[in-house]
């Protein structure tokens, strides 16, 4: 089948498009729409969606930091603590003493809140001990994350300004 240069139809055809044709203009269409669609949803997750990830992925990463930085800070101080020292056994001493004018009760129960209270204290400092190391690392990723991104934009600048002056020149 042939068409005239003038847009006239090949002998025999009553249309210019044959029936099998017209479903092609429909599935053109429906081309057209699900790649716009896709286009949008598409950016839609890039700028919504991928923040939000990565939002969750870093404090994540950063809460599983902190617990096993607590962990190691634990086991340090508590391999530091020694019970059989004589520093170890004043202060627990005097918080025995305390512990029993303060809430009453036996020895016994005064030196288990003793050593419970020594326990918290070592703990207390482990987490702060843990996240300061967590503030030290996250200022050394953004540190070598901010390094390159100065280097970046004075070269920017640098092109920007060489093609302004060459534009006044040549005017």
């Amino acid at each position: 089948m042939s068409l005239a240069l003038d847009g006239g139809l090949a002998r025999g055809q009553t249309s210019v498009l044959h029936h099998s044709h017209r479903m092609y203009k429909w599935l053109v269409l429906g081309n057209v729409v699900i790649g716009t669609f896709m286009a949008v949803l598409d950016s839609t997750i890039v700028n919504v969606g991928l923040p939000k990830i990565m939002a969750t992925f870093g404090v994540a990463l950063f809460g599983t930091l902190l617990t096993r930085r607590v962990m190691f800070h634990t086991a340090s101080y508590g391999i530091a603590v020694n019970e059989h020292s004589a520093a170890f056994q004043k202060i627990l001493h005097g918080l025995e003493h305390f512990s029993q004018h303060a809430v009453g009760g036996s020895m016994a129960q005064s030196s288990l809140r003793g050593r419970g209270l020594i326990i918290s204290h070592v703990m207390k400092q482990a987490f702060v001990s843990a996240v300061n190391d967590d503030f030290l690392i996250a200022g050394g990723i953004t540190i070598l994350c901010l390094v390159p991104i100065f280097f970046l934009r004075k070269k920017k600048v640098a092109q920007w300004s060489e093609s302004c002056c060459r534009g006044i020149m040549m005017n």
